[in-house]
């Protein structure tokens, strides 16, 4: 009996074993997930990239039994298609890697299961780790940091060390030296981007037919689709944006949506793009002495630390983890965040880059769109399925945690130890996007000061018995058990008045 092969988006990898030992009677099932497309609501130019990166990876492929399932009109379920295809082809095995995301790994499962089919599951090539390493690593510990995770990384897998198994320069971490805003005078690198491939071109019409309501603009669509175009964008990253990389990666600017950042994670995300030899070239330009040590580990942890340890905290904890919501968020998701007008620039700004580029740097996914969720309380999935939807490199696996844990703390701590909020002072320190705000960045209170500044107070009111313990929190708690009734009771009333204009639907 033939057996056959599945390969989704997102797992494009060249060493994909699925692709390994095929046998000339063996099927290779190349699906385009419509339902997954339909009711996530992905953004244009996400969807765009996913069928144009699969079909010319299909097009390179030799074998002779391929079978491609195109989006088309009808609406689908996956594990139904699955099972036609499996059933007309008389497959009775069936050979895949491990899905990123928790559904589509349970549909398959359940597909094979129904049927009788015999299921064999693959180690997912677009990682360092594989599935077992975080198990074994998580095994007994009562709380799991990423930073130790990233060390044990490194040991392992000899990433960035010593002939005497210590880190390169003698220290784990450099983040201290990677929060610097960026001084007048600066040149940022300019992101070239690709002219769209024939496959592009036969895909835009497609998804402006069937997909014309989703969040984004679809146009300009500068992405690389192939492993060929992966590389260059990454040669182009390491020469113009990676020198300075790692002391401004924090730093946002008005017009400037990449800064300095690789914009790489959706070639990683997909396959198109090693991690491991993304490091490795990393490490040599370091060798080489063309960038500093700050730099280069900032990098690495990236995608050593936080990639590999986001990744293993999704399935330890599914499919509980998509419901945690430890501190009782009720509140709903303001259309600023579909595009609707909005007289706070940052938030502005962040999103008007997101509906054209599909894109935003982690700063302003953290400390604008989920700092601001976070302090008026949004219910974690509303935020959640923003993000999923609105990014090209968002896949549930990286998108969840992210959100559920180090945006909006609503895991209780599991990803990160504190809230990550924030009053206005921090976006003004790090970015220019106060200068031309409707609200005053210095007013702490009234109906002309920046709502950041008194909802953050108002956050830490609100949640006091729960983060009351949390250590990292002790400065503003301190602060906050000084202020005199009158302000706490002005924090209350600015806040109260603000998220009603909210619940309302009025302009904010």
């Amino acid at each position: 009996m033939p057996t056959l092969r599945l390969i989704l988006p997102d797992q494009l990898s060249k060493q994909n074993p699925v692709l390994e030992n095929i046998e000339s009677d063996d099927f290779i099932l190349f699906y385009e997930p419509l339902d997954t497309f339909y009711e996530d609501g992905h953004h244009k130019q996400k969807i765009v990239f996913l069928i144009s990166s699969m079909r010319q990876f299909i097009a390179k492929q030799n074998h002779k039994k391929i079978i491609h399932r195109k989006i088309h009109k009808k609406n689908v379920k996956f594990k139904d298609d699955l099972l036609k295809i499996a059933l007309d082809k008389k497959i009775k095995r069936i050979i895949a890697s491990k899905p990123s995301d928790f559904k589509t790994y349970k549909d398959l499962m359940f597909s094979c299961q129904t049927k009788n089919i015999e299921l064999t599951i693959l180690e997912d090539k677009n990682f360092i780790s594989s599935s077992e390493d975080f198990t074994d690593w998580a095994e007994g510990k009562k709380t799991r940091i990423q930073e130790y995770y990233y060390r044990w990384l490194r040991k392992k897998y000899n990433i960035f060390m010593n002939e005497d198994s210590k880190p390169v320069g003698d220290k784990w971490n450099f983040d201290k030296e990677n929060r610097n805003p960026i001084p007048d005078g600066v040149p940022v690198p300019h992101i070239d981007g690709f002219k769209p491939k024939p496959e592009v071109k036969a895909v835009i019409p497609l998804v402006k037919k069937f997909f014309p309501k989703h969040f984004g603009d679809i146009e300009p669509f500068w992405f690389g689709i192939t492993r060929e175009d992966a590389q260059k964008a990454l040669a182009l990253f390491i020469e113009k944006a990676l020198p300075h990389f790692g002391e401004y990666q924090d730093a946002m600017l008005d017009g400037e949506a990449f800064l300095f950042h690789s914009v790489l994670s959706q070639y990683l995300n997909v396959g198109l793009l090693d991690p491991m030899e993304v490091c490795q070239q990393v490490e040599l330009e370091y060798h080489q002495g063309h960038i500093s040590l700050p730099c280069a580990e900032g990098f690495i942890r990236q995608i050593i630390g936080w990639r590999e340890f986001i990744r293993g905290i999704y399935w330890h904890y599914m499919p509980d983890y998509q419901d945690f919501n430890a501190m009782n968020y009720a509140g709903k998701l303001p259309d600023l965040y579909w595009g609707e007008k909005t007289k706070m620039r940052c938030l502005s700004h962040t999103v008007a880059e997101t509906r054209r580029h599909a894109y935003s740097h982690h700063i302003q996914r953290l400390m604008i769109t989920g700092n601001f969720a976070t302090l008026i309380g949004v219910r974690p999935e509303l935020i959640h399925e923003w993000y999923l939807i609105v990014y090209i490199d968002a896949f549930e696996w990286v998108e969840m945690p992210n959100t559920m844990g180090m945006a909006t703390f609503a895991d209780g701590g599991i990803v990160g130890t504190k809230p990550y909020i924030s009053g206005g002072n921090y976006i003004n320190k790090m970015s220019n996007f106060c200068d031309k705000c409707h609200y005053k960045i210095k007013k702490k209170n009234g109906t002309d000061a920046c709502p950041f500044n008194y909802l953050y107070w108002n956050y830490l009111i609100t949640h006091h018995d729960k983060l009351k313990f949390n250590h990292r929190l002790r400065m503003p708690l301190a602060t906050l058990a000084r202020m005199s009734r009158e302000k706490i009771a002005e924090i209350k009333r600015d806040s109260q008045r603000f998220l009603q204009k909210i619940e309302n639907g009025n302009v904010i």
